[in-house]
């Protein structure tokens, strides 16, 4: 009875908000009337300052054709490299909060270099392979298909698009939630280029530099661009029987420092290299050639371990450890002695005193890409497009989750990845019909393997080793039937068929036997993902849509299995959502006003349920077995009331709610019908202004500052208490210099100046082990950037 409710309610708040823009458009065409000068001789002259006030097009390829933003009838947030470079947007992850029910999150210590996203509360909370992601992310049209690696460092780009809201007939699989598009710069053969380097708080040093060249005259161009970026960590590593030789038993000092420090966490060390060729064979022929590589030397993020229960419900094995294990070997107990005052700071230790294996202090990937893109104009109607890839990747990471120099549980572990993809579309218009039809293949294999120690309540060390391969073929058509000059409807439809399958070993470390018999297991899955659309342009400045559109995630298997009864298969979700939007241009182009509401009907969703294996252990596996519903609303705006005044801003709201657990009701630790996906805030909001400041030497000065805030996010789907994150602010500023002539420029800028201390993850472990850890982002930070443009 609630689905009708809700579904009411969105529409009647999308007619408002529709009703509401239509009347902005009717002032703002009064406006500009009463705002037209007399006569033409007031308007000599004042054309570049016209245009300067103005809100300038931005062009979008979000329905695999160039179309204006504001013509598209589509939930998406455009970014330009200027954007991200005035917002000190430098990194994958940066890009939370700057567009609606958006949040991308770093992976913490033991999920790898990973870059966790979420859009309207669908997203991903872990890197295993088991598990596929709720957000498609794109490079250059090449679809990267795992979280690690995704947290890279942004060069040189043209534009970042973020679609909100279920994208699976065009963008396919794991689209569910939405999808990101990075899009890079083409070279053009204009010769120009820039260098940029900068220095900041925590020895920062980074450098960038790109360059555009022509080979050919008219014909072939070159674009090389590359960067180093460099900071220590920020989260301190002490040895704990330096700094309290008299509660260390017979923990031992590695460190005769002052100060005890041994090492840090948190640092980065990346970079990153691209090269473009573009070869423009006929003005109806063009073939784009981009190569990529980028090297993550790191240490593991930075985790505090910031609970030890001993005692109680909650102390899980430790009790255990404590008697067995704790005292008899190292003489005393895991308890809070481990546990730092500072947020910034542990005992972490990356050896293990029992098997004596190390566990390196380690965050690192190597990646790299090439794709050729063909563009092929046949006719004055039709044009043919493909898109042909192949992207790499070998993660290498390790966790000590004990927090501590006693070892509890420690990994070792190894990823490594490799995928071949197909895209080739055919797009034409006939007279009122524009119409795009292709089809896709992907194949891709995936490896974990490693070393783990798990102690309580019995010692396991065992090599493990899962190797999984997946395929996928899709075809699809999109058609767009312009039935009058302002209305428009658009239907689309895809099919894909997806095959995986997985081969899973555990080998003990201690006597080299199998844990149990190398186990192989394969799904297949078929899904038929429409989408419908009908939009209406009601002024040049206003267009409302309403949209119907599908998507889905594929299945997988139950990650890290400890017995073979626990290695079961889990099929695909499906997301319906139902969207009505809007789209204006207001009081001459002075105001871009933007926004959606969303019902959206989730099912199938993969989610941990109670398991009882052979040897009557209690296990939790993955299955589908949820119902929920999400409903939600979006605004974007901008603003420039007067020359070199800008103002941005963007709010979103979800509301979230499970409608069935299924099997998964009542699972001790698991979901209930109140909890809410991981990472998914019910507010999001961000802001930023600017102001260009001319001066009488010839410089230009603008100061900017910008706001990011979300409301409270839980870090797993039993929102514990612990694994939770209370609401917060983080604002930045930037202040730039433009020497006259523009080819010198200078900023000054700070991140997170409030200093706020917050957490991007959490490791509970406190039923099983006994200990907590939360993945604690970084304090304020300071630099400056030398730029010069040529």
């Amino acid at each position: 009875m609630r689905t009708p409710i809700s579904v009411a309610r969105g529409w009647k708040l999308a007619l408002t908000m529709c009703g509401s823009a239509l009347a902005l458009a009717a002032g703002s065409q009064a406006y500009a009337q009463d705002a037209a000068p007399a006569d033409a001789s007031a308007n000599a002259g004042s054309a570049d300052t016209q245009s300067a006030d103005r809100i300038e097009e931005i062009v979008v390829t979000a329905r695999y054709r160039k179309e204006n933003l504001q013509a598209t009838p589509l939930a998406i947030t455009a970014l330009s490299g200027d954007d991200l470079a005035a917002r000190s947007v430098t990194n994958v992850t940066d890009l939370s909060g700057q567009a609606p029910n958006l949040t991308i999150n770093p992976g913490g210590a033991g999920y790898g270099p990973a870059a966790f996203a979420t859009i309207r509360g669908i997203g991903m909370n872990d890197f295993s392979l088991a598990f596929e992601p709720g957000v498609a992310m794109y490079i250059d049209g090449v679809y990267e298909a795992r979280p690690i690696g995704a947290a890279m460092d942004l060069l040189d780009l043209e534009q970042i698009e973020v679609l909100r809201g279920p994208q699976g007939t065009l963008f396919g699989q794991n689209a569910i939630g939405g999808a990101i598009h990075l899009i890079s710069k083409k070279p053009d053969g204009n010769g120009g280029g820039y260098i940029e380097a900068t220095m900041g708080r925590f020895d920062r040093r980074a450098i960038k530099a790109s360059f555009d060249a022509t080979l050919v005259p008219d014909r072939v161009f070159v674009r090389l661009s590359g960067s180093s970026n460099t900071r220590d960590g920020y989260f301190k590593v002490y040895d704990f029987a330096c700094a309290h030789p008299d509660l260390a038993g017979s923990l031992l000092p590695t460190t005769t420092a002052k100060d005890c420090q041994v090492d840090t966490e948190g640092d980065v060390n990346i970079q990153t290299m691209r090269g473009a060729i573009r070869f423009i064979a006929t003005d109806n022929l063009e073939f784009n050639v981009v190569a990529d590589y980028e090297n993550q030397h790191q240490k593991q993020p930075a985790d505090k371990l910031a609970v030890i229960a001993t005692s109680g419900d909650g102390a899980g094995y430790t009790p255990v450890w404590n008697a067995t294990v704790a005292i008899p070997f190292y003489g005393i107990p895991y308890d809070d002695r481990f546990v730092t005052n500072s947020p910034y700071s542990s005992y972490n230790n990356f050896r293990s005193d029992i098997t004596g294996l190390d566990y390196p202090n380690r965050n690192d990937v190597k990646q790299y890409g090439v794709s050729g893109t063909l563009d092929w104009r046949l006719g004055d109607h039709i044009s043919l497009k493909s898109i042909t890839a192949y992207r790499h990747y070998r993660a290498d990471f390790g966790v000590n989750s004990s927090g501590s120099p006693l070892a509890i549980n420690l990994t070792d572990e190894h990823d490594p990845h490799r995928q071949f993809s197909q895209e080739l579309t055919l797009s034409g218009d006939n007279g009122p019909i524009e119409w795009t039809v292709g089809g896709y293949y992907y194949d891709g294999h995936d490896g974990d393997f490693g070393t783990a120690e798990v102690y309580p309540p019995t010692i396991i060390a065992f090599y493990f080793d899962d190797e999984q391969d997946q395929s996928n073929k899709a075809a699809f058509v999109h058609a767009v039937y312009h039935a009058t000059e302002k209305l428009s409807v658009t239907g689309g439809i895809r099919y894909t068929d997806e095959k995986k399958s997985i081969s899973i070993l555990r080998r003990s470390l201690i006597d080299d036997e199998l844990l149990f018999p190398v186990t192989d297991l394969s799904e297949r899955d078929k899904k038929w993902s429409p989408m419908a659309n009908i939009a209406y342009q009601w002024t040049p400045d206003v267009m409302t849509y309403i949209q119907v559109a599908t998507g889905f995630r594929g299945g997988g298997f139950s990650p890290r299995p400890n017995d073979q009864t626990q290695i079961k298969s889990f099929g695909s979700e499906s997301l319906t959502s139902y969207e009505a939007g809007f789209k204006s241009s207001l009081f001459d182009r002075r105001v871009r006003l933007n926004g959606a509401v969303f019902y959206s009907k989730y099912k199938g969703i993969q989610l941990p349920s109670l398991y009882v294996d052979d040897n009557n252990i209690i296990a939790t596996v993955t299955q589908n077995v949820g119902k929920a519903h999400m409903e939600g609303a979006e605004l974007e705006l901008e603003i420039r009331p007067v020359t070199g005044f800008e103002l941005n801003a963007n709010a979103g709201y979800l509301h979230y709610k499970n409608d069935d657990l299924g099997s998964a009701a009542g699972v001790g630790g698991g979901p209930t019908l109140d909890t809410v996906p991981a990472r998914t805030p019910k507010f999001t909001f961000s802001a930023g202004a600017q102001y260009e400041i001319p001066t009488a030497a010839g410089w230009t000065i603008t100061p900017r500052a910008d706001l990011v805030y979300q409301s409270k996010v839980y870090f797993n789907s039993s929102n514990t208490e612990f694994s939770s994150q209370d609401g917060y602010a983080l604002v930045n500023a930037r202040i730039t210099f433009l020497a006259p002539g523009g080819d010198w420029s200078f900023a000054v800028f700070g991140t997170n100046l409030t200093n706020k201390v917050y957490s991007t993850g959490a490791l509970d472990l406190i039923d099983g082990f006994g200990t907590g850890e939360l993945s604690i982002a970084p304090p304020r930070e300071w630099g400056v950037t030398a730029r010069r443009s040529f």
